[in-house]
């Protein structure tokens, strides 16, 4: 578990107390320490985690030390991705009304746009070649209740859309080759336990062959995946306590495990880096 720093402040408080036979000064001082837990969208590269904290994209040492603002300007960020070689990170940014794909240097920098379009974006992977990043739009689904994926350059251009006609989330294997993704999503959706025809399921998406594996299968929620060597990481809250925690799908076996047991508290939007994986549950982060 990292333990991240918290927020310290003096508090010095000046009272004045008046009886009726008696007036006095009294000064208080108190010392608190806030538990600022209120972590989100969490992701980890070989030597960094990021986060969002307020609004802002925040970074800090794998081993843990002191979170340093990678981000302040007016508006808010969201769903910050390390480049492949975590020398950048890819965001959401809301600086005009409009959620588009922004990318900033992991040591600091100003916020390159990188998206355009009058839809907005969610930032979800970068491409095995580190050149491209993946991200879900509306812009041409011709609905707004569902997205598609689109692959764009770091530095801008022209988006091109992938061959799948309602995705939402996903994650390129290794060799790029094939793509996991859930074809719809309940992670912004605020009751819990679902069943029913829109709990989502985890497919495997093969580019050569324009053909689809639903791996999951099951009436669960099965969420947010990450693929990460020969298995498919993802959320589900399929366990005995049907609480969302961590399951991997091994390509090879074909077979679902359940990796995490939390029991008082959800997982929420784990991400997953070369070597390790990162995700907030009860407010706290775990690596």
């Amino acid at each position: 578990m990292i333990l991240l720093p918290s927020f310290q402040y003096m508090k010095k408080i000046k009272s004045t107390l008046f009886t009726i036979a008696l007036s006095f000064l009294m000064i208080w001082q108190a010392q608190a320490q806030i538990n600022a837990r209120m972590f989100r969208y969490p992701d980890v590269s070989d030597t960094q985690i990021c986060f969002v904290y307020a609004g802002d994209i925040w970074v800090v040492n794998k081993n843990g030390g002191t979170a340093q603002r990678l981000s302040s300007p007016k508006g808010s960020e969201s769903f910050p991705r390390f480049s492949p070689d975590g020398q950048t990170i890819a965001f959401n940014g809301n600086y005009g009304g409009n959620t588009d794909v922004y990318t900033i240097p992991t040591k600091g920098g100003v916020p390159t746009r990188v998206t355009y379009h009058s839809y907005s974006e969610i930032v979800l992977d970068w491409h095995p070649n580190g050149q491209q990043i993946l991200f879900a739009s509306g812009r041409q689904s011709g609905r707004a209740r569902y997205n598609q994926f689109y692959l764009i350059n770091k530095k801008g251009g022209f988006a091109k859309k992938l061959p799948l006609v309602q995705a939402e989330f996903g994650s390129f294997s290794p060799d790029g080759k094939k793509i996991a993704f859930t074809d719809k999503s309940r992670v912004f959706r605020n009751w819990k336990r679902y069943r029913g025809g829109t709990a989502p399921d985890i497919f495997i998406y093969d580019m050569a062959s324009s053909k689809s594996q639903n791996i999951t299968n099951n009436k669960a929620n099965d969420e947010l995946p990450m693929w990460n060597g020969d298995k498919v990481y993802y959320l589900s809250d399929q366990g005995a306590n049907k609480r969302y925690n961590i399951w991997a799908y091994d390509t090879k076996t074909k077979q679902n495990t359940q990796l995490t047991k939390f029991k008082d508290f959800d997982i929420h939007f784990p991400s997953i880096g070369n070597k390790d994986m990162v995700f907030e549950a009860g407010g706290k982060l775990y690596l």
